[in-house]
């Protein structure tokens, strides 16, 4: 597994995460934003870069994209600490198994060690089996008493339109 590279996504790579985040969506079954060079734009434009943007980790074999894992650093007021948050952390299915998503949880937590993070958070689809079993391998803990909410595009139009 030596060949693989963990390193930070720069503006280059945009084309090739807009195509690997077809691959993600069609895992979820969800359909593209847009054709793949309006969604590279928009990585370029809106996902790579300094905060308040995310940052991104992609692993590399030879100069084949084969997972990523995108993150971003946040504060805590409650707990008065900053903690990184992972929104996504993906492997393509052809290189699954073969410790790419560890060396992408392994690098992640060598940058929370860098910048003096206590721990890192991220979520899981309850149907996604898989993942849970990779997240428990690693030594993770399901915090149960947390619930997700999300106010998709028309609920946030209906919530800002009562409003007025």
């Amino acid at each position: 597994m030596s060949e693989v590279q963990i390193g930070f996504a720069t503006v280059a790579d945009a084309e090739a995460i807009a195509v690997l985040n077809r691959e993600l969506l069609a895992f979820y079954e969800i359909s593209p934003p847009g054709p793949i060079p309006a969604v590279a734009e928009q990585i370029r434009r809106h996902g790579i870069g300094p905060p308040p943007g995310v940052e991104i980790l992609l692993a590399k074999r030879w100069s084949e994209l084969i997972g990523i894992l995108i993150f971003q650093e946040m504060f805590s007021l409650a707990a008065n600490y900053r903690i990184l948050f992972i929104q996504d952390l993906y492997v393509v299915e052809r290189a699954r198994g073969q410790g790419v998503g560890r060396k992408l949880m392994l690098r992640l937590a060598e940058i929370a060690e860098e910048r003096q993070i206590p721990h890192i958070d991220w979520t899981a689809d309850k149907w996604n089996r898989g993942s849970q079993r990779f997240y428990r391998a690693l030594g993770s803990m399901l915090r149960g008493e947390k619930l997700v909410y999300r106010l998709t595009a028309d609920k946030l139009m209906q919530l800002l339109k009562d409003e007025i």
